[in-house]
């Protein structure tokens, strides 16, 4: 395991002070369990597991609504990749010293999970018409109402 420092100016980011303790707990445990790359098994039992495992009261019922702060104040992404879910740590500069991450990267494809639906990021192809003389296409937010099938993923990005 790599040794992480933190800079003294987390002590005054408004991000994280405007957490819950414990989410910003969860935010420390996540930097020292992270891969180089800042990535990790985003499973809310797998990150009970390494993140408190000895803290009985947490659970990983706990740990998904704890992600999910973390993720809506901009300090994680949280994404699907077939079909599992990650993290990745943002604004994450450590320098790798391994060649490569244990976990897949976000990309193309990827689903996002714990999208804000004050804050769609999803843009989808469109085609517009109109009464004029012809069509366009471009792309537009998609403002739908999310979708929440296992209550988790609410949007594609």
């Amino acid at each position: 395991m790599p040794t992480r420092y933190l800079r003294p100016g987390i002590r005054d980011s408004e991000r994280l002070d405007r957490l819950s303790p414990l989410a910003e707990v969860l935010f420390y445990r996540l930097i020292v369990t992270v891969d180089d790359f800042g990535r990790y098994d985003a499973r809310p039992a797998m990150v009970k597991s390494q993140c408190f495992p000895v803290r009985d009261s947490v659970t990983a019922q706990m740990c998904d609504g704890l992600l999910r702060e973390l993720s809506e104040h901009g300090l994680i992404l949280v994404y699907l990749s077939e079909e599992k879910p990650y993290l990745q740590m943002q604004r994450w500069d450590n320098k790798p010293r391994a060649s490569e991450s244990l976990f897949p990267a976000f990309a193309d494809g990827c689903a996002q999970v714990y999208t804000s639906v004050r804050k769609p990021r999803t843009l989808l192809p469109g085609t517009g018409t109109g009464t004029g003389t012809g069509t366009g296409t471009g792309t537009e937010t998609d403002n739908r109402k999310p979708e929440t099938e296992t209550g988790t993923v609410f949007g594609q990005h």
